[in-house]
């Protein structure tokens, strides 16, 4: 399947750029975290280069743009943020993130999800963004109110997982008229 065109995008001090296959390593970091194999259940079977290279090559589709996030002073991949089940037909994706355990509430999902939003509306020429996260991530949550996603419901037994009750989702969407993303704050 060939993948979309992924632009490599500013945000303050972070750089969204294309995955690359050199990538896998900071891919095992990012999943080497209790709270992102929690939230994540594309990043909970990733524990060996393998399955990081694999994880890294279901990134490349016809529906989706994924980038890595990188801090731009030292080339260091701080988190990952993604649009994916893009339809050019009803102009809309979800988007999905993701931040290392150690860069957490320091702006790095606020600044990605923003640059993220803007090639969304921009470059794709979308008109809507949804957003789906666990009820107890209120990180998540954060980020989702920080971006000027509006609530829109919860799913009961949407999100699946391991050895764990269904939990129920909050669903989200932003759409193009209201692209707002809160400042950065330090």
């Amino acid at each position: 399947m060939t993948g979309r065109a992924v632009p490599t995008l500013a945000s303050g001090d972070l750089v969204l750029r294309p995955w690359s296959a050199a990538d896998a390593p900071a891919v095992l970091r990012l999943a080497d975290d209790p709270a992102a194999r929690a939230w994540s259940a594309s990043l909970r079977p990733v524990h060996t280069p393998e399955q990081a290279r694999a994880w890294l090559a279901g990134r490349v589709g016809a529906d989706r743009v994924h980038w890595a996030v990188s801090d731009s002073a030292t080339g260091e991949v701080v988190g990952r943020v993604g649009l994916h089940r893009i339809d050019d037909e009803q102009r809309d994706a979800e988007i999905g993130y993701g931040v290392l355990a150690g860069r957490r509430r320091t702006g790095v999902a606020r600044g990605a999800v923003g640059a993220a939003l803007g090639h969304a509306f921009g470059g794709l020429g979308l008109a809507r963004v949804s957003l789906r996260h666990a009820v107890g991530n209120q990180a998540s949550c954060a980020v989702a109110r920080a971006c000027g996603f509006t609530l829109e419901g919860v799913e009961r037994r949407r999100l699946i997982r391991p050895r764990a009750r269904a939990a129920r989702c909050r669903q989200a969407g932003r759409d193009r008229g209201h692209f707002f993303c809160s400042p950065l704050s330090r």
